[in-house]
Protein backbone atom coordinates (compact mmCIF):
# COMPACT_ATOMS: atom_id res chain seq x y z
CA UNK A 1 0.00 0.00 0.00
CA UNK A 2 2.92 2.81 0.58
CA UNK A 3 3.73 1.70 -3.03
CA UNK A 4 0.49 2.56 -4.46
CA UNK A 5 0.65 5.69 -2.52
CA UNK A 6 4.27 6.69 -3.04
CA UNK A 7 3.32 6.20 -7.07
CA UNK A 8 -0.08 8.44 -6.73
CA UNK A 9 2.00 10.96 -4.74
CA UNK A 10 4.66 10.99 -7.37
CA UNK A 11 2.30 11.13 -10.28
CA UNK A 12 -0.07 13.91 -9.30
CA UNK A 13 3.36 16.14 -8.11
CA UNK A 14 4.81 15.37 -11.44
CA UNK A 15 1.70 16.72 -13.16
CA UNK A 16 1.04 19.56 -11.16
CA UNK A 17 4.69 21.08 -11.08
CA UNK A 18 4.84 20.10 -14.95
CA UNK A 19 1.85 23.12 -15.47
CA UNK A 20 3.05 25.03 -12.79
CA UNK A 21 6.68 24.84 -14.75
CA UNK A 22 5.01 26.09 -18.05
CA UNK A 23 3.16 28.86 -16.19
CA UNK A 24 -0.18 28.50 -16.86
CA UNK A 25 -3.94 27.75 -15.57
CA UNK A 26 -4.38 24.59 -18.13
CA UNK A 27 -3.79 22.32 -15.39
CA UNK A 28 -6.93 23.07 -13.37
CA UNK A 29 -9.22 23.83 -15.94
CA UNK A 30 -8.65 22.30 -19.35
CA UNK A 31 -11.60 19.49 -19.11
CA UNK A 32 -14.40 21.20 -20.03
CA UNK A 33 -14.09 23.92 -17.50
CA UNK A 34 -13.86 21.29 -14.56
CA UNK A 35 -11.06 20.83 -12.69
CA UNK A 36 -8.17 18.28 -12.73
CA UNK A 37 -7.70 18.83 -9.15
CA UNK A 38 -11.27 18.39 -8.07
CA UNK A 39 -11.18 15.18 -9.79
CA UNK A 40 -7.57 13.78 -8.07
CA UNK A 41 -9.08 14.64 -5.02
CA UNK A 42 -12.36 12.74 -5.65
CA UNK A 43 -10.01 10.06 -6.88
CA UNK A 44 -8.01 9.31 -3.63
CA UNK A 45 -11.05 9.67 -1.32
CA UNK A 46 -12.81 7.34 -3.33
CA UNK A 47 -9.49 4.99 -3.60
CA UNK A 48 -8.86 5.29 0.10
CA UNK A 49 -12.08 4.77 1.22
CA UNK A 50 -11.76 1.62 -0.72
CA UNK A 51 -8.61 0.61 1.17
CA UNK A 52 -9.39 1.39 4.59
CA UNK A 53 -12.57 -0.34 4.22
CA UNK A 54 -10.36 -3.54 3.71
CA UNK A 55 -7.36 -2.45 5.90
CA UNK A 56 -9.89 -1.48 8.88
CA UNK A 57 -7.31 1.49 9.78
CA UNK A 58 -7.86 4.93 10.07
CA UNK A 59 -8.39 6.16 6.65
CA UNK A 60 -12.16 5.91 6.61
CA UNK A 61 -11.65 8.97 9.34
CA UNK A 62 -10.04 10.59 6.20
CA UNK A 63 -12.40 9.92 3.97
CA UNK A 64 -15.52 11.00 6.00
CA UNK A 65 -13.62 14.29 6.74
CA UNK A 66 -13.38 14.87 3.34
CA UNK A 67 -16.33 13.44 2.04
CA UNK A 68 -17.98 17.17 1.81
CA UNK A 69 -14.24 19.42 1.10
CA UNK A 70 -14.23 18.27 -2.79
CA UNK A 71 -17.59 20.64 -3.93
CA UNK A 72 -15.55 23.06 -1.47
CA UNK A 73 -12.41 22.97 -2.76
CA UNK A 74 -13.54 23.64 -6.34
CA UNK A 75 -13.46 26.91 -5.69
CA UNK A 76 -9.78 27.58 -4.56
CA UNK A 77 -6.90 26.24 -6.65
CA UNK A 78 -4.29 26.89 -3.34
CA UNK A 79 -6.39 25.62 -0.88
CA UNK A 80 -6.83 22.19 -3.31
CA UNK A 81 -3.18 21.78 -3.32
CA UNK A 82 -2.25 22.18 0.23
CA UNK A 83 -5.65 19.92 1.22
CA UNK A 84 -4.56 17.28 -1.52
CA UNK A 85 -0.87 17.69 -0.24
CA UNK A 86 -1.96 17.29 3.29
CA UNK A 87 -4.28 13.94 2.96
CA UNK A 88 -1.70 12.14 0.72
CA UNK A 89 0.95 13.18 3.47
CA UNK A 90 -1.63 11.51 6.05
CA UNK A 91 -2.38 8.54 4.09
CA UNK A 92 1.54 7.62 3.66
CA UNK A 93 2.09 8.06 7.59
CA UNK A 94 -1.06 6.04 8.38
CA UNK A 95 0.20 3.70 5.86
CA UNK A 96 3.97 3.38 7.56
CA UNK A 97 2.92 3.31 11.00
CA UNK A 98 3.90 6.91 11.71
CA UNK A 99 0.59 7.60 12.25
CA UNK A 100 -0.83 7.44 16.53
CA UNK A 101 -4.00 6.52 15.51
CA UNK A 102 -3.02 4.00 13.38
CA UNK A 103 -0.82 2.15 15.98
CA UNK A 104 -2.24 3.24 19.23
CA UNK A 105 0.49 4.27 20.35
CA UNK A 106 2.47 1.35 19.65
CA UNK A 107 6.11 2.07 17.77
CA UNK A 108 6.35 -0.32 14.86
CA UNK A 109 9.23 -2.38 14.96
Amino acid sequence: MLEISKVLFLMVVSQLSKGISQGSDHIFYDMNGWSKVFFVIVFFCVLFAVIGLILKHSLMIGFLIFLGFPLLMFFSKLVMIVTLGWFVLSIIRTATGMSNRANLGVKAK
